[in-house]
């Protein structure tokens, strides 16, 4: 809806720079009126969301009943709608993953480099990457709090961070985590229909935000050209416009059932699904320290 919001108000914006007709009338008219349609459910929430209405209680009603997960379907296709049982159907055991095809590209120098001190300009750097406006974690202390009074709490927040990634304090400590399970269809029946969203403590957030920074430096090694994300320096754009030649050849290609297809393949080992003991392995296969 943002994105059909962003659009209708940049026809707006170029109607209103050109010169003004029938044409250009009615067709602003029209605009207008949808971009009305869209507003619409906004300011009904706005003006009645709030209020102990009828218009709440059934919102509220639906919106629990849309996030309540009553029943999982597990790898071997058996249902379960037992809260002991919905629980451990998402806990499924470790694929045992052949490794052999990770490159040994971390040299000494580069997990040196990786191994040493953060500074305090480094996690002040993190922090001031990180949106304050993202939803708090168990504590309920959002990001804005801790940016509108960093001259107060950032020595003690900064603290934290040099001793939990000098292994001083315990990462367990902050480590609780609300989890959200957002479904990624309409009507998800087992775990893979599920898109989990952490919702971490700043602190923690600042700690993993300093790290990603620093492994940054090594990822074009570790990392396939055929991967254009998550990379300083590359472009998702030129996967695209690849697909999309390849997807105009097959269509436009004349030579009948043997010009080839198009596979979709989804990585069993990707966001959500990776585990900690298989995200070790890659990591020491790919030769980073296990000092650090």
């Amino acid at each position: 809806m943002r994105v059909k919001i962003n659009d209708l108000e940049k026809k707006i914006s170029n109607l209103m720079d050109r010169p003004c007709n029938v044409n250009s009338s009615r067709l602003l008219k029209s605009i207008r009126g949808k971009l009305g349609y869209l507003y619409e459910p906004r300011t009904q929430w706005l003006r009645e969301g709030d209020k102990n209405t009828r218009y709440f209680h059934v919102r509220a009603t639906s919106r629990k009943k849309k996030n309540s997960i009553e029943r999982l379907k597990d790898s071997h296709e058996v249902w379960h709608d037992d809260k002991n049982e919905i629980c451990t159907s998402t806990i499924e055991p470790n694929e045992d993953f052949d490794l052999h095809y990770i490159p040994t590209c971390i040299t000494d120098s580069m997990n040196k480099n990786l191994n040493k001190d953060f500074t305090n300009a480094e996690i002040l750097a993190a922090f001031n990457q990180m949106d304050p406006r993202k939803a708090s974690g168990v504590n309920g202390l959002p990001g804005s709090f801790i940016k509108e009074h960093w001259q107060t709490v950032g020595a003690d927040v900064s603290r934290l961070c040099h001793e939990t990634l000098r292994d001083v304090k315990d990462i367990y400590k902050i480590n609780e985590t609300l989890l959200v399970m957002i479904p990624k269809i309409e009507n998800p029946c087992d775990m893979t229909n599920f898109c989990p969203i952490s919702l971490c403590r700043v602190v923690y957030k600042i700690i993993s935000k300093v790290l990603a920074n620093l492994l940054k430096e090594v990822l074009f090694v570790c990392i396939s050209q055929n991967q254009s994300m998550f990379v300083p320096g590359r472009m998702i754009h030129d996967n695209v416009l690849i697909a999309h030649e390849l997807v105009h050849y097959l269509r436009s290609s004349k030579n009948g059932p043997n010009k080839g297809c198009v596979i979709k393949l989804d990585m069993s080992k990707a966001y959500d699904q990776v585990e900690w003991r298989f995200l070790e392995r890659v990591l020491l296969k790919f030769s980073f320290s296990s000092d650090g």
